[in-house]
């Protein structure tokens, strides 16, 4: 187990893994496309709920890397890749309520000025699930973490 834990995400891409040090979590619920439309004719309001995909996101402090402009580049390099996706290291990838791996598509890696404002020292990186309406709660209430089940052995109700 490395100084992370378990809470240091990682993905796997043809066989090759990527593990995301020093990162924090954005994002990990579904997102709803809702479209709505406006009536002309009487001002009415239609809305169309259309299929839900799971979003993953994390913020990666590059500047904690030793050769951060390398790890940009090896990120970048995986963006529109489907990847099999774990929340955590030591654990098992994310999968749905049949138990079946869900695939994610690296959609966005964007860099962004955390520390420094000549280079870019941080990245964004969003994960969406290949499969729209994919149901993670069963994975989600196994999966909360060191915290969940310290809290939960101990008498501390979550």
């Amino acid at each position: 187990m490395s100084i992370f834990g378990i809470g240091t995400p990682k993905y796997v891409r043809e066989s090759v893994t990527t593990t995301l040090n020093f990162c924090r979590r954005l994002k990990d619920q579904p997102e709803y496309n809702l479209r709505w439309h406006e009536s002309e004719i009487n001002q009415k309001v239609y809305f169309n709920k259309s299929p839900y995909h799971w979003i993953f996101s994390v913020l990666i402090h590059l500047y904690k890397y030793a050769d951060p402009k390398a790890q940009l580049l090896l990120l970048q390099s995986h963006l529109h890749s489907e990847v099999k996706l774990w929340r955590h290291s030591d654990g098992s990838p994310v999968s749905d309520n049949t138990g079946s791996t869900v695939m994610f598509e690296i959609t966005e890696v964007t860099p962004i000025y955390l520390e420094q404002s000549d280079w870019t020292d941080g990245v964004i990186m969003k994960f969406r699930s290949v499969s729209p309406n994919v149901d993670l709660s069963q994975d989600w209430m196994t999966d909360l973490g060191y915290g969940f089940n310290y809290g939960s052995n101990y008498g501390v109700n979550l």
